[in-house]
């Protein structure tokens, strides 16, 4: 059988909340468990929205692959923000949006229109506000299928339009099966860091298991 990895006083570290043998990310228990538990409302069918902060090198990659690991029954919707495209209205909703096209038929009509349009998927101008209602009604449907976990990463880099069309839906999440996870650098994520999202800001890892 093989042996638990041990640290230099012979114990087992701390660890996220899966067994030995998956990704084990040391210190980041209460980190973890928050991600896990909006998982776990979403699969009862309450919704709910974090926003993810901290400085790079703080281990945010391995938490967001760890929640995609957890979220295995899941529908897993992800983009990550681009600083070549961060100028191009709606590129990130784009990126995000494309596995659930064949569905926006099902929502209202106007709002299908003006999503197709913002999407350039269609000709004409979007309206955006009836853009940003059709990202909410296209999420919202995605999740009467089957518990969906929504994943930005670099929202630094999520264009302006992208990111207005997904606080809206975020402020707006209620009875949907939808985790919605946004994840990125503190102090360059203006227009999430000024919204009223629940955060998580990350700070060095493992403080307390140190302290003992």
């Amino acid at each position: 059988m093989r042996r638990r990895p041990r640290n230099r006083f012979g114990e087992i570290p701390n660890a996220c909340r899966a067994s030995y043998g998956s990704s084990v990310l040391v210190g980041r228990t209460e980190e973890c468990e928050r991600l896990e538990a909006l998982l776990d409302s979403a699969r009862e069918g309450r919704s709910g929205a974090l926003l993810v902060l901290g400085d790079p090198g703080l281990g945010k990659t391995s938490l967001l692959e760890h929640l995609i690991g957890q979220a295995n029954s899941m529908r897993v919707l992800q983009a990550r923000g681009s600083e070549y495209e961060s100028q191009l209205p709606f590129a990130g909703l784009h990126s995000l949006l494309r596995p659930l096209f064949s569905l926006i038929e099902r929502i209202p009509v106007a709002q299908g229109r003006s999503l197709r349009a913002a999407l350039a998927l269609e000709g004409g101008e979007a309206d955006r506000l009836s853009a940003y209602a059709g990202t909410l009604s296209l999420l919202a449907e995605a999740a009467e299928e089957r518990p969906t976990l929504v994943l930005v990463d670099d929202i630094q880099w999520v264009d302006s339009a992208s990111a207005e069309a997904l606080l809206f839906a975020a402020r707006r999440i209620a009875g949907e099966a939808l985790a919605l996870v946004f994840a990125g650098r503190l102090g360059q994520s203006q227009a999430f860091e000024a919204s009223d999202l629940p955060r998580l800001d990350l700070g060095g890892a493992g403080r307390r298991e140190r302290a003992g």
